[in-house]
């Protein structure tokens, strides 16, 4: 299924519903890719996907991409799909582009099809 995992530290994410817990089932919710195709979250539902919210600014969320593309192969073999998203807006900070972030940290791997960056619609 789509799990919730979210790396910004100290922020909160808000839902109308309460908010998700981390390994919790992600909840709906839509996104852009990269390539501009908007994502409905249910549509993930049935794959075995890591949903992970990252803000651009956010250093903790810089290394994790960069340990992310020197595990992605383990996930893949594994069948795990990752989709890291930014938060909306980026929390209000200013940071680079998700597009800019994504290809200065994910190395090698940025365009992988098993890894699909976004940005949150709301």
């Amino acid at each position: 299924g789509v799990h919730f995992a979210n790396g910004s530290s100290g922020s909160a994410i808000s839902t109308s519903a309460a908010s998700p817990t981390v390994g919790s089932s992600a909840p709906n919710g839509t996104f852009a890719t990269l390539a501009g195709q908007t994502t409905d979250i249910a549509s993930l539902r049935g794959q075995p996907t890591l949903l992970w919210f990252v803000s651009t600014w956010c250093s903790s969320c810089q290394a994790g991409t960069q340990s992310m593309a020197q595990n992605l192969a383990a996930l893949r073999s594994d069948g795990v799909h990752v989709t890291e998203v930014e938060l909306y807006q980026d929390l209000g900070q200013s940071g680079p582009s998700m597009g800019s972030f994504a290809k200065a940290l994910a190395g090698t791997e940025y365009g992988n099809p098993d890894w699909t960056f976004g940005v949150s619609s709301a």
